[in-house]
């Protein structure tokens, strides 16, 4: 994940938390509240999300803060800033497509639900705090229902965009730079239309 500077317009800093493509970069909806809106998620197509902090101004820096810690206290060892951004939290072990995030703020945590089908009556639900970045249980089947109704109509919800993978954004774009180019085979041979 590159973060780039609007006015330089050159790369402020790299990261490679994830070991795929990132398939979405999402806010948190207006309503989280201050603590939660500084941050934002990248969901990858390894199905891992990363939780990024933005800096704080100096004047937010009170218990705005999630968890009511200081930055000092909430980086961990050999977290590092760059370009004003810092990695909170890498959400992995999803064993399924990441599908949805629902932002539960007053609880400081992040649900996931994650499934390989489009049946919300088959998915996972991972719930994760998001202070500590602790996976804090899994739901599934008839324990998860009443929970992926709720999320269902839930206002901080979020729906992770479908992708098409790169591999299939290339052949076709091939095919399509293919579809008219002709060969010649020679003198006398008329040419071979692809």
């Amino acid at each position: 994940l590159v973060l780039w500077g609007l006015i330089s317009l050159s790369p402020l800093a790299v990261f490679h938390e994830h070991s795929a493509g990132v398939r979405a970069l999402l806010q948190p909806p207006p309503g989280v509240g201050s603590a939660l809106s500084r941050l934002f998620a990248s969901v990858g197509t390894d199905e891992h999300i990363v939780l990024f902090a933005l800096k704080a101004d100096e004047s937010a820096r009170t218990s705005q803060h999630i968890g009511s810690r200081s930055d000092d206290e909430d980086r961990c060892a050999g977290d590092e800033e760059r370009g004003g951004v810092r990695v909170l939290a890498n959400l992995s072990g999803h064993a399924e497509r990441v599908h949805e995030l629902l932002w539960r703020p007053a609880e400081e945590l992040l649900c996931v639900r994650c499934s390989n089908h489009a049946e919300r009556s088959e998915s996972l639900l991972y719930v994760w705090q998001l202070t500590s970045g602790r996976l804090e249980r899994v739901l599934s089947g008839s324990e998860a229902l009443p929970h992926l109704a709720a999320m269902a109509c839930a206002p901080l919800k979020q729906t992770v965009p479908e992708t098409t993978p790169l591999r299939e954004l290339r052949s076709s774009a091939s095919k399509r730079m293919l579809e008219r180019v002709r060969l010649p085979l020679g003198e006398g041979n008329a040419p071979l239309d692809v």
